[in-house]
């Protein structure tokens, strides 16, 4: 970017060289007058990891202590294995927060368990 500006090309010309548009290259310059290059660089899109987690750093631990040690019908539900609707009702039942079904699948990695532990259990 400096040697663009260095090289006093229009906003124009510089947008035709770098096949974009010229209010895009009004953008660029003006992030980089109040900034500098560290300005340019990728920013970190989407939300922050943990974001919108309904459980809490406890109850994710207790869960997934009962997910690895007990199997559903030890837990007192209608279950043989770890599928998304025993995670469903166990976090119900445990935490009594409602969670749809389709986050369900989600969970696993959630409370770090290991993807093919995931698997053995069905989610």
């Amino acid at each position: 970017m400096k040697r663009i500006v260095k090289r006093r090309m229009t906003q124009k010309q510089i947008a035709e060289e770098l096949d974009v548009h010229p209010l895009t290259v009004g953008r660029w310059l003006a992030k980089y007058r109040e900034g500098g290059m560290k300005a340019l660089l990728a920013q970190t899109r989407g939300r922050r990891e943990g974001a919108g987690r309904q459980l809490t750093p406890d109850e994710e631990d207790r869960l997934q202590m009962l997910l690895v040690d007990k199997t559903p019908d030890q837990l007192k539900l209608p279950y043989a294995l770890w599928t998304r609707q025993a995670v469903q009702q166990l976090i119900k039942q445990e935490t009594g927060k409602p969670v749809l079904i389709r986050t369900v699948g989600g969970i696993p990695q959630a409370l770090g368990l290991h993807r093919s532990k995931a698997q053995e259990a069905g989610l």
